[in-house]
């Protein structure tokens, strides 16, 4: 089945055409571009710089359009959560009263099965809804959880190599440097 894009409806500048037209022929000169000396290095960071180019100019031409767009997106989400918010609210209240209603017809059905009788469920089912058992966690004391549950800060330790320049050392962990090429 197609898609027709809103796009296809906007008034496309004529800066974006121009500008639109160049990326796939950056693309391709990028993906054939064999970088293996001093010239082909200085062809790289010259495409680089067509690149940054071309991307600031189609950035440019959308910038206004963009943030009108937004704008009106904005508008429309603030509208749907006005009206969303008190409909989430009834259902998370609902739910919670319905789980503390069913906890509790399930204490005394396991009552009654303990004290060796038979009880039959009341607790209703279809009805647009379904009770499913689920389990959570909590701590309850961070010192004494194990190793294996801990998540490492990916981000913290990258901003600790970056601010010491891996001058500090942390147990378990290498700091190491790397390049990157930066565009302008």
């Amino acid at each position: 089945m197609n898609e027709t894009l809103e796009v296809q409806k906007m008034n496309i500048p004529e800066e974006f055409t121009e500008a639109s037209k160049k990326c796939n022929g950056i693309e391709i000169v990028a993906e054939s571009l064999i970088v293996d000396s001093p010239m082909k290095f200085s062809t790289g960071a010259n495409i680089l710089g067509e690149i940054k180019n071309t991307r600031n100019s189609i950035q440019d031409v959308l910038k206004t359009p963009k943030k009108k767009a937004k704008k009106i997106h904005s508008n429309y989400c603030e509208l749907e959560q006005k009206y969303t918010d008190p409909l989430d609210h009834a259902e998370e209240l609902l739910k919670s009263k319905m789980c503390d209603w069913v906890t509790e017809q399930k204490a005394v059905e396991k009552e009654a099965l303990d004290s060796g009788s038979s009880v039959p469920s009341i607790i209703p089912t279809g009805d647009n809804v379904s009770i499913r058992e689920i389990w959570k966690y909590e701590v309850v004391d961070a010192n004494k959880v194990p190793k294996q549950y801990m998540k490492i800060d990916g981000q913290m330790l990258n901003g600790l190599a970056r601010s010491t320049k891996g001058a500090i050392e942390v147990d378990g962990v290498r700091f190491y440097k790397s390049n990157i090429i930066i565009n302008g």
